[in-house]
C-alpha cells in the first residue's frame, strides 16, 4: 500500500476520532448543564420561600377554587391580605413559567424534568388555570403564562412514554385539530347532529370553561313561527367580550367542513379563536361564536322550545354543570312564545336542520 494512502487513512481516522470525541464531550457537557439547571429549579422549588407560596396557593385554592377574590384584587379592590395572597400565587405560577420556558428551549433535561415536575406541573396548572385564564382576559395578554401551560401539556404527553403504568384508555376517533366551544343549543348532541357529522359512538363531549366572555340573550334572528306563520325576531344566546366574566360550555371536536357548516348555522355571529382562554387545554385550535355588541331589538321574543333545549342540554352534563350554566347566563328579559319556528333565512334554516313544515 502506498505511503501516501496510509498517511491519508491515518489522518482521516485521527480526524474522525477527534470529531467523535468532541461531539461526546459536547454532549456530556450539555447533559451536565441540563442536569445542573434542573437541579437548580428543584432547589428553588423546595426552598422555604417557595414552600410558603405553595402552601398559600393550596390554602387559597381550597377556600376559593376560582380565585375570585384575587381577581377582584387584580382589578383594583386591593386588600392587604389579598395582595399578599396574589403575590404568592403569581410567584408560584412564575416558577412553572420559568421551568416551561427552559424546557421549551431545551435548557433542562426532559426525563429529569418529568420525573420531578411532571405531576406537579399538571396538578398546579389545573389549580391555577382559573386564575391564569381570567388574568389573560383582564390584561388582554393571551400569551400570559403560556410556557406554564405548555409545560403541563408536555408533561402529560410524557406520562405514557416514561410512566411504569401506561394509560390504556382508547383514543377517541374524533381526535382533531379543531374544536368548537359550544355554550347554547350546540351543547345538545341531537341539535349539533342536525348540522355536523358526529358518530353515535363518540364519547361525551368535554365540559369546559371560557374566560373573558359573558353569556346572555344578546342577539336575534328573523324567524317564522310554525303555527301563526308570523315573522318575528327571536332572541338567542350569544357571547360578548367581558374581561372579568366566564361561562361554561362543552368542547366539540370538529373538522374544517364542520366549521363551514356551522358558519351557515350561526349567521349573524362572528367565529373567533379562543384557544388561550379555554380550560382544559386541548390539542389544536378552539373556536367559538360571539357578537361584537348587543344587537337585539326591543320587540324580540324567545322560543320556549329553544330555552328548554338548552337547559336540557346543560342538565345532561350533571347538576353542577347545570347550576354553573344558570349562574353564568344573564336572565332573558323577553316574552316567550310556545310556537315552533324556522329561520326566515332558508340557508340558515337548512343548516340548523329546521324545516318549513314544522
Amino acid at each position: 500500500m502506498p505511503l501516501d494512502l496510509i498517511n491519508i487513512i491515518v489522518s482521516s481516522t485521527a480526524a474522525l476520532i477527534t470529531l467523535i470525541t468532541g461531539a461526546l464531550v459536547w454532549w456530556q457537557t450539555s447533559q451536565h448543564f441540563r442536569h445542573a439547571r434542573s437541579a437548580s429549579f428543584i432547589e428553588r422549588f423546595n426552598s422555604e420561600e417557595y414552600f410558603s407560596a405553595r402552601m398559600a396557593v393550596d390554602r387559597f385554592a381550597a377556600q376559593d377554587p376560582t380565585f375570585e377574590a384575587i381577581i377582584k384584587a387584580e382589578v383594583g379592590q386591593e386588600e392587604e391580605d389579598l395582595e399578599r395572597a396574589r403575590l404568592h400565587v403569581l410567584m408560584f405560577a412564575n416558577i412553572f413559567q420559568e421551568i416551561g420556558a427552559a424546557y421549551r428551549v431545551k435548557l433542562v433535561d426532559r426525563h429529569y424534568t418529568w420525573s420531578v415536575f411532571g405531576f406537579l406541573a399538571q396538578y398546579y396548572w389545573k389549580k391555577l388555570s382559573p386564575f391564569v385564564l381570567r388574568l389573560r382576559a383582564i390584561r388582554n395578554r393571551y400569551e400570559l403564562y403560556s410556557d406554564f401551560e405548555y409545560l403541563a401539556t408536555e408533561m402529560l404527553k410524557l406520562d405514557d412514554k416514561y410512566s411504569r403504568f401506561k394509560n390504556a384508555a382508547p383514543t377517541s376517533s374524533s381526535d382533531t385539530n379543531f374544536h368548537i366551544f359550544a355554550y347554547g343549543s350546540l351543547m345538545s348532541p341531537a341539535s349539533a347532529r342536525k348540522t355536523i357529522s358526529i358518530p353515535e359512538s363518540d364519547p361525551a363531549w368535554q365540559a369546559a370553561r371560557l374566560y373573558g366572555f359573558e353569556r346572555g340573550w344578546f342577539t336575534s334572528a328573523p324567524a317564522i313561527l310554525g303555527e301563526s306563520r308570523q315573522t318575528v325576531n327571536l332572541a338567542f344566546l350569544a357571547l360578548r367580550k367581558e374581561h372579568e366574566a366566564f361561562c361554561n360550555g362543552v368542547l366539540i371536536p370538529v373538522s374544517k367542513k364542520d366549521l363551514e357548516k356551522l358558519d351557515l348555522r350561526e349567521r349573524g355571529y362572528q367565529r373567533i379563536e379562543v384557544t388561550p382562554l379555554v380550560f382544559p387545554s386541548v390539542k389544536g385550535q378552539v373556536f367559538t361564536y360571539i357578537i361584537d355588541k348587543q344587537s337585539t331589538p326591543p320587540s324580540t321574543l324567545v322560543s320556549a322550545e329553544y330555552i328548554g333545549g338548552v337547559e336540557a342540554a346543560a342538565a345532561s352534563y350533571g347538576e353542577i354543570f347545570a347550576e354553573e350554566y344558570r349562574q353564568t347566563t344573564l336572565p332573558q328579559p323577553f316574552p316567550i312564545t310556545s310556537e315552533s319556528y324556522y329561520f326566515a333565512d332558508p340557508v340558515q334554516s337548512i343548516a340548523a336542520g329546521r324545516s318549513r313544515d314544522r
